[in-house]
């Protein structure tokens, strides 16, 4: 056996006992964690939870689809405003066979637009709109 082969072989010999090593101790610690998972909370730390909740929730905005726009072949339509609302293409059909043929979703002077354009085979588009 070449200096080489032996090497190779310690090396996995490691290997194989580090992981072994490390899922025992993983084990045991996910053992202990288990057994904790039972013991009763503390009255303030149930506070404290619902307190983060209530904040968490507060502090994210309801988000709503506010607009569903469809576009065929070379059309442009507006979607709305881009100061509070996020648009995005939801279907996209057509053959694309090239550059002349495209669906976008794009802000212009602060104004979402859907495009589409048609080098000779039809296209055509649906983007959705939410807003925060």
């Amino acid at each position: 056996m070449t200096r080489i082969e032996t090497g190779a072989i310690v090396a996995v010999v490691i290997a194989i006992t580090s992981g072994a090593l490390f899922i025992g101790t993983l084990h045991g610690r996910l053992s202990a964690i288990e057994k904790n998972s039972t013991a009763p909370i503390e009255e303030a730390q149930k506070r404290a939870l619902i307190a983060i909740e209530k904040a968490r929730l507060k502090a994210t905005p309801p988000i709503k689809l506010t607009k569903r726009v469809s576009c065929k072949n070379n059309c442009k339509k507006f979607l709305g405003n881009s100061s509070n609302r996020f648009c995005f293409l939801t279907k996209v059909m057509g053959a694309f066979n090239g550059p002349a043929e495209s669906a976008n979703v794009t802000i212009s002077n602060g104004v979402w637009q859907l495009t589409t354009s048609s080098g000779g085979s039809p296209t055509w588009a649906t983007a959705n709109c939410v807003t925060y």
